[in-house]
């Protein structure tokens, strides 16, 4: 039978996993000659469902996995993807085992290409780890292993670690690497990273490397449920452009999608944020964000921002990640790590691009807490939404967002009651009155001083005040799709207003803005909203 065609196409393309050096073991389920039904590998396993008694090793080390319990066997599975032959690890129990990888060591990056099974990646409480490869037959690893619905790389008592969600890792496969050292357990998946683990101890002697079910008896036995395509591993901690090399050749050869690259740090920092929290990022929304940090950036404006949520990356783990948690990346973070859900949004409230792109509320009762307060940011800052209010009802007031203690707030509210349709917002005690009428789009308003209070619709200014304006330090977080108050979405002092019932697509809170700030805000936001499609 010929071989895959995409089997021969990174070897063509001048890469192999051979060329980089300190290659410890490689396993190839795409490669049928490395699969047999019986222990010495005499008796092919070919068809779906077929037993793997023993798996070669392509490295040249000659780290055959083997299990001769016929009753204890992983299967031959067909992949989701490509076509593909990959192994699967079921409830049977199903384990094998390497018998010599001294020359393996404590030091490797290890790359494994899994799909979890149709229950969860392995065993947990007292059930022990299923492991996806684990050197030694002791709990403290070195491993990369599956408990519940954790995956974690593990070194000493130190365990770098993932909880996959929606389709990442779990109705589709993932391309999992993990790192590990002396100092350090670094786990990245589909090539962003995720998760690090600070000191990884010094792993335990090991004489066996293990596969599947872990046979330790500190580890009970518990099962892996997986699918396992490939799985690399060399004996040192490669270069950035070595990972990258060996994550290309399994993204091709397995049709995953990479993370995508950004030349901004902030932009980088977000998308593996993004991927820490179970969701993806497709290159042109990488590339829209990465454009729009440069833009803030050249304008002088990042400084202003304590907290920005652009409501982009693929499904809703993606759009609950803010870009901005603070002034500066390198410098303190404010609020909570992602947008905390209440009511809560679920997957079909959110759409990443097109007209009907962002989070859409509900008016009754769905709403974000950013963790963020006024007390933070002080007493001068900006508001701003980027929203739609084709839907919003005309029976009683909206609030996009912001927080109050009942008689001071800093909050934007759509009055819509008694047929009046315009956007106030108030910085402390003063409202600044947008003109009626006032459209979809983006709304900004700014208090640069006690007598300073000034509201901007698509960077046109539309209303000021000069009253003197009263601010108290409130202790209660901002809200997005509604003001928090007393730690719930409540009523304000001057008037009922509860939540958003039409479509935010951005928002930020932060120091307050001059004309020409708010300007190149608006400018920067507007192309960003553009290339997603979905601008008001």
């Amino acid at each position: 039978m010929p071989m895959n065609p995409r089997l021969l196409r990174p070897l063509a393309s001048g890469f192999n996993p051979r060329s980089i050096s300190g290659l410890a073991l490689w396993l190839d389920a795409a490669d049928g000659s490395t699969l047999f039904q019986n222990s010495d590998g005499t008796t092919p396993a070919a068809a779906t469902s077929d037993p793997v008694g023993y798996w070669r090793d392509k490295s040249g080390k000659n780290r055959h996995a083997t299990q001769a319990t016929a009753g204890d066997r992983p299967r031959v599975a067909a992949s989701l993807t490509q076509g593909l032959k990959v192994v699967e690890w079921y409830d049977n129990g199903s384990r094998m085992q390497i018998a010599t990888n001294a020359v393996m060591g404590n030091t490797m990056s290890m790359f494994a290409v899994a799909k979890r099974g149709p229950s969860n990646w392995g065993a947990g409480g007292g059930g022990g780890y299923g492991t996806i490869l684990s050197i030694g037959t002791s709990t403290a690893g070195p491993a990369m292993r599956a408990n519940n619905g954790i995956i974690g790389m593990l070194g000493g008592s130190n365990e770098s670690t993932f909880t996959p969600s929606g389709v990442l890792g779990v109705t589709s496969p993932a391309i999992f690497t993990g790192t590990l050292n002396s100092s350090d357990s670094t786990l990245y998946v589909n090539g962003a990273f995720v998760s690090s683990a600070g000191a990884a101890g010094s792993p335990s002697a090991h004489s066996a490397t293990e596969m599947g079910a872990f046979s330790a008896a500190t580890g009970g036995g518990g099962p892996l449920r997986a699918e396992l395509a490939e799985i690399i591993t060399y004996s040192r901690v490669l270069t950035e452009s070595e990972k990258r090399k060996v994550e290309l050749y399994l993204s091709r050869k397995w049709g995953i999608d990479l993370a995508p690259t950004a030349t901004n740090p902030e932009a980088v920092d977000w998308i593996n944020r993004v991927y820490a929290n179970g969701g993806t990022v497709s290159t042109s929304t990488a590339n829209a964000v990465d454009a729009f940090c440069n833009a803030i950036d050249a304008a002088g404006i990042r400084d202003r921002f304590y907290r920005l949520n652009l409501f982009a990356g693929a499904g809703l783990n993606a759009a609950l990640v803010p870009l901005y948690r603070g002034p500066s990346l390198a410098g303190t973070q404010y609020g909570n790590t992602t947008d905390t859900n209440n009511g809560p949004f679920v997957s079909g409230d959110y759409a990443e691009t097109g007209a009907s792109g962002g989070l859409l509320g509900n008016g009754s009762s769905k709403y974000l807490d950013t963790g963020l307060t006024v007390a933070t940011v002080g007493v001068n800052g900006h508001l701003a939404f980027y929203h739609d209010k084709t839907g919003r009802s005309t029976a009683s007031s909206k609030a996009l967002g912001g927080s109050t203690n009942g008689s001071r707030s800093q909050r934007f509210v759509n009055f819509a009651s008694g047929g009046i349709d315009s956007l106030v917002a108030v910085y402390g005690d003063t409202d600044i009155a947008g003109d009626s009428g006032i459209l979809p789009g983006f709304s900004l308003a700014t208090r640069r001083s006690a007598t300073d209070l000034e509201i901007y619709a698509d960077a046109v200014s539309v209303d000021t005040n000069a009253a003197t304006a009263s601010v108290t330090a409130i202790t209660n977080n901002f809200g997005v799709f509604g003001v928090l108050g007393a730690g719930d979405v409540a009523t304000a002092d001057d008037g009922a207003y509860g939540y958003w019932n039409d479509r935010i697509k951005a928002y930020s809170f932060g120091l307050d803005m001059t004309a020409q700030q708010v300007s190149d805000y608006y400018t920067a936001m507007q192309a960003f909203q553009t290339a997603l499609g979905r601008n008001a």
